[in-house]
């Protein structure tokens, strides 16, 4: 008699099925599209990082007097100061200490060390530091010296006032920038705290690959952007929205305001000194605390004394009219208001003029009609006599006084 098995043989199951594993299932075209393309994202995150790095390690180091980014100041130069500038003249007592700080008409130039040479060649022993960086209005400055003041110690800080871009530089509607690298920069905020710049957008800036590959793109683009909203109604509508645009410094729709009487009141303009104004009380603020005497002066740019540039810069402008545009208002809108604070004050401007008027030929440097030149050798020799005059005056003031 046959055995029955009770065990089932495949063949009995039903029709269509059987006792093996399902198929795997293979994943969906649009799966491995999505893998794809994060397998290859991460990729080239990696790629990029290790090229950022690679770049970073043979990134030169900053040369001394060099622009270096900073993330509170958004740029800072390299070192800090100057190395000091000892004194020669001889004194029982320590020599004065003197700091001296202002934008590009500070940094690397002559006139801090004339100044300190020519008070030891008066007698006064006086040691120096020159602390200036290109591009600072009175907000980095006085950021700067809250760093400076405990670190040197001064007895007497001089700050040179830049008409023609520092009320700009306070105020950050529009902003303005002198380079791809200065796009970035701390503002004064309404409860008196300071805006430091951007720490993502300062992150991006320090980045070779940005440098090496959007930088300039991102420079031209930004600044276009800026044109095409200044266009028809210049930086006022931008300052009452505290639509705070990047503007490039020579765009004479953020300059040429400046020097209008007709717009002396104006959002735009009003703006820009208010915030002069409260960098300035702060500057003021610090030096009275630490028992520092503070002394301003001011220049302006070559237009203001260099006929070649007015006719180039100035009178072609459209929005120039003669019986609207001071060459002097901006220095004399800042020693006002540096008189009204009781910050003293030393004018240059006067003299400087009467050194063009005799020997008839340009102050600043660079080639016919440049707007952005500096000062040649013998006006800073002028700027450094005419504050030598008035420090050794208050010098000698407070020896005598009891």
């Amino acid at each position: 008699m046959p055995i029955e098995s009770s065990t089932a043989h495949p063949s009995d199951a039903p029709s269509g099925e059987t006792g093996a594993a399902p198929a795997t299932k293979k994943p969906s075209k649009r799966a491995l599209i999505i893998g794809s393309l994060v397998v290859g994202t991460v990729l080239a995150i990696l790629l990029l990082g290790a090229a950022e790095i690679v770049l970073r390690m043979f990134r030169a180091a900053p040369k001394p007097g060099s622009k270096v980014l900073s993330n509170e100041l958004g740029w800072d130069r390299f070192p800090a100061t100057d190395p000091p500038i000892e004194a020669t003249a001889s004194s029982p007592t320590p020599p004065i200490r003197l700091l001296c700080i202002g934008d590009s008409f500070t940094h690397n130039t002559a006139w801090t060390r004339l100044l300190v040479e020519e008070l030891n060649r008066r007698g006064i022993a006086v040691t120096g530091w020159e602390a200036g960086v290109e591009g600072y209005g009175q907000v980095q400055e006085a950021m700067k010296l809250e760093k400076l003041l405990p670190e040197l110690r001064p007895d007497i800080v001089v700050l040179l006032f830049f008409g023609w871009n520092d009320p700009r530089d306070n105020f950050p509607a529009p902003a303005i920038t002198y380079n791809e690298h200065t796009m970035g920069r701390p503002y004064l905020a309404q409860d008196e705290r300071v805006e430091p710049p951007s720490r993502l957008g300062m992150e991006i800036r320090d980045s070779e690959l940005f440098r090496a590959l959007l930088e300039r793109w991102w420079f031209r683009r930004t600044l276009d952007r800026t044109r095409r909203a200044m266009r028809e109604s210049g930086p006022d509508p931008l300052a009452a929205n505290d639509d705070r645009h990047v503007a490039i410094y020579t765009d004479p729709k953020t300059w040429m305001p400046l020097y209008m009487p007709s717009k002396a009141s104006s959002t735009y303009v009003e703006g820009a000194w208010r915030e002069t104004k409260r960098a300035l009380e702060w500057i003021r603020s610090q030096c009275a605390e630490r028992k520092v005497d503070l002394v301003v002066a001011a220049v302006d740019a070559p237009f203001t004394i260099d006929r070649d540039v007015f006719d180039e810069h100035v009178a072609k402008d459209p929005m120039y009219r003669a019986d609207d545009f001071d060459v002097d208002l901006p220095v004399k809108r800042f020693e006002t208001l540096a008189e009204s604070l009781g910050i003293a004050s030393v004018s240059l401007v006067p003299a400087i003029r009467q050194l063009s008027r005799e020997r008839g030929t340009k102050l600043y440097d660079g080639d016919p009609g440049n707007l952005t030149g500096h000062f040649l050798m013998e006006p800073q020799q002028v700027m450094a006599s005419t504050l030598a005059d008035a420090i050794e005056a208050r010098v000698r003031s407070s020896r005598r006084s009891p």
